[in-house]
């Protein structure tokens, strides 16, 4: 499994396809544009997942809280880092696998410096809000969320915030168990065609 940092049109539009696919969000072209966008490919090059870091705001997980009282939380906000689009399909891949990836989030979020992190998951999937509590977070929200571009429909989700040496050890408590809750069931074979046109440069061992 190799890792690049995707930066084209066709590369951020592809991953914005596939998350839609895996986690029903499409992110917006702009949005990805201005962040940080990472996924990981499998011996046969084909993108089998990935992460989004986002280093200055707005953040699309605070903007989705109704009401925010933006100003209570503007001192963490103004160190903090967004993380969203976060998908991974092991099952072409072997199960170590997994670890690489979560070992690749870790570093790259510790090369953010940040002190802060926020995100959100869905209240359809309370096991993966049971990981997230290793972190010790603050709930910003629990309810359901505003209506962003690239959503079909409003979502019930807790959007926390973690502090940066809580959350930097939370994916590795229960790797295996957290990975179920983040791969998808759908399948990439139609988008495999799609990918090698799109993806037929050699692929980096390592994040740029």
């Amino acid at each position: 499994m190799k890792f690049k940092t995707l930066k084209t049109i066709d590369e951020l539009t592809l991953y914005s396809d596939l998350t839609y696919q895996y986690i029903d969000v499409r992110l917006p072209l702009e949005y990805l544009q201005r962040s940080k966008v990472i996924a990981c490919f499998n011996s046969e090059g084909f993108l089998c997942g990935g992460f989004v870091i986002v280093l200055e705001g707005p953040f699309r997980v605070i903007t989705s809280i109704p009401n925010f009282n933006e100003q209570k939380w503007h001192h963490q906000l103004q160190d903090c880092a967004e993380v969203t689009g976060l998908w991974f399909d092991n099952s072409h891949i072997h199960k170590r696998a997994s670890i690489k990836f979560w070992l690749t989030v870790y570093f790259e979020l510790l090369k953010t410096k940040k002190e802060y992190f926020t995100y959100a998951w869905s209240l359809k999937k309370p096991k993966l809000g049971e990981i997230y509590a290793h972190g010790n977070p603050v709930v910003l929200f629990r309810g359901e969320t505003n209506l962003l571009p690239g959503m079909d429909q409003p979502d019930c989700e807790s959007v926390e915030i973690v502090k940066r040496k809580d959350l930097l050890l939370t994916p590795f408590l229960k790797p295996a168990f957290l990975l179920r809750r983040v791969r998808g069931t759908r399948s990439l074979k139609g988008h495999n065609q799609h990918q090698r046109q799109i993806l037929s440069q050699s692929i980096i061992h390592e994040v740029n």
